[in-house]
């Protein structure tokens, strides 16, 4: 199987891990009588990613159906789109993030932390410790790898 359709499957498998695994979020007192809309942003990708991705936010969608998501593809200059919009208060719930810009985003306090959607049946033993830890500041997991990519961009939940 082509490198390339290897990254594929493992982008879509973490993003389904990561929106499954909020399957109990509630946000401003959300419930099921609720409707609730995350916004998801990433940049353009091949047709066969973004194709891919749709799928795993439709069956999310259907499987949660007060919970709707809204793709925000970014097509240019996305990490300075990004950062304006988090200066700005209007960043995405969930995004991609460069593993090279997290350092610097995790220490502004502008992420939130992970711990409290990681579920007991989440399966965060499947990641290597080290790729974890290296994430955790003050006990707080604060981003979470999609796998060993060369180019290793992993979205994250603002």
């Amino acid at each position: 199987m082509p490198r390339r359709w290897i990254r594929l499957i493992c982008f879509a498998i973490s993003i389904a891990s990561l929106i499954f695994g909020c399957q109990k979020i509630y946000l401003d007192g959300a419930d099921s009588n609720h409707s609730v809309t995350l916004r998801l942003s990433g940049w353009d990708a091949s047709p066969t990613e973004q194709r891919l991705l749709q799928q795993v936010l439709d069956d999310f969608v259907a499987s949660h159906p007060h919970i709707s998501v809204k793709l925000e593809s970014i097509a240019d200059q996305y990490m300075d789109v990004i950062k304006t919009r988090l200066i700005g208060d209007a960043a995405p719930d969930v995004f991609y993030l460069d593993s090279i810009e997290a350092p610097f985003l995790m220490t502004q306090n502008v992420l939130e932390s992970l711990n409290t959607y990681i579920q007991p049946d989440s399966e965060i033993d499947d990641f290597e410790e080290n790729l974890l830890n290296t994430f955790v500041i003050s006990g707080k997991l604060l981003w979470q790898e999609m796998g060993f990519l060369t180019n290793n961009f992993s979205p994250w939940f603002k």
